[in-house]
């Protein structure tokens, strides 16, 4: 099992190359608009001017919380650039429960084909944490849905999380019961609390304070993470070549253009198609960097490491994360090949 956004980016495409549409008018074309899900749209672009009731994320850092925007990651389309809100969300929930049948009693998609998207496809192993939680025996994936037992019942759900922003659904069809729950803040932890609360009301389950547990163990592991997160001092400091001989673009055939710049006597990082992404490079040893990034709510401080010629010029270079417990994984800077242009 490994979750990967950009194949769901992929699945987008195909919809679109299949249909002759944009995935964005496809979309609302055959599921938003039949649901009456009037308040949603695929792509932030799309919300209406007039339109001012949109959520802005936030981002907690020296103990405030930092209203962060970003357009809801439109242009990964397939993989999460939906905007909406809890009732229209219901209104998709309705139907999942329904085995397809939308709310106005017409069928959306078949029994047969929700009952694919239900099977779990991928195994993975049940944890010994969530069987003394939860009793939980089994989980894996479906076709966009998590599954696992929760107390002897099926339970299917998933969670989204973009910068500042999360949210979680789940559903236990054996209840009719769906619940979604949206967040302007990246607490994940929050969200995962009101669902155990939920649940347990729904099945009578005894008591318990899921909220105190949950965040007990959110900020413990919180402060691991940042107390780690610094780079360790290299071992063996070797230094580094003049500033000029790193600058040049570097290339991607995924990506794009990188360009490394020397800008008064320091140098500079800028992924040409992401505005956030332009950053210092402090040295760290050898032909190795550490790119902080301008914007530090990002959080996604990262090694740079140069691979260089035997005129001293830069070849190729990678990149890493300098903490993935810190560092959400959508920043996969190890999958760049970065090459000399």
């Amino acid at each position: 099992y490994a979750y990967n956004n950009l194949m769901f980016v992929t699945a987008g495409e195909v919809v679109a190359r299949v249909s002759g549409m944009s995935w964005n008018d496809y979309i609302e074309k055959n599921i938003l608009q039949p649901l009456h899900m009037d308040n949603s749209r695929a792509g932030f672009s799309r919300i209406p001017k007039s339109n001012k009731n949109w959520a802005i994320g936030h981002i907690p850092m020296d103990g405030k919380l930092n209203p962060f925007f970003v357009n809801y990651l439109e242009d990964f389309r397939g993989a999460g650039a939906i905007a909406s809100s809890v009732n229209d969300m219901s209104q998709w929930l309705l139907t999942q429960l329904a085995g397809g049948k939308m709310p106005s009693g017409e069928q959306l998609f078949s029994e047969k084909q929700q009952a694919q998207m239900w099977h779990p496809h991928i195994t993975s192993m049940a944890s010994k944490s969530a069987y003394e939680a939860y009793h939980q025996q089994f989980r894996g994936y479906g076709l966009g849905w998590s599954i696992e037992d929760y107390h002897g019942f099926k339970k299917l759900g998933h969670g989204g999380g973009i910068l500042g922003m999360v949210s979680q659904v789940t559903l236990l069809p054996e209840k009719k019961l769906g619940i979604v729950i949206l967040s302007n803040q990246q607490a994940f932890s929050a969200l995962s609390a009101v669902t155990h609360e939920v649940l347990e009301d729904a099945l009578e389950l005894e008591d318990k304070d899921w909220v105190e547990e949950l965040a007990k163990k959110h900020f413990a592991s919180k402060q691991k993470a940042y107390a780690n997160a610094k780079p360790d001092t290299p071992a063996d400091y070797q230094p580094q070549l003049p500033n000029i001989n790193y600058t040049g673009t570097l290339h991607d055939d995924w990506y794009g253009d990188v360009i490394i710049e020397q800008l008064d006597g320091k140098l500079r990082i800028d992924f040409t198609h992401t505005k956030r992404l332009k950053g210092t490079l402090e040295h760290y040893t050898g032909n190795t960097f550490i790119v902080k990034w301008d914007e530090k709510l990002l959080e996604a401080d990262a090694f740079i490491r140069f691979d260089m010629g035997a005129n001293n010029r830069v070849n190729s270079a990678k990149m890493r994360a300098v903490s993935t417990a810190v560092t959400d994984f959508s920043f996969d800077f190890r999958n760049l090949n970065l090459k000399a242009k």
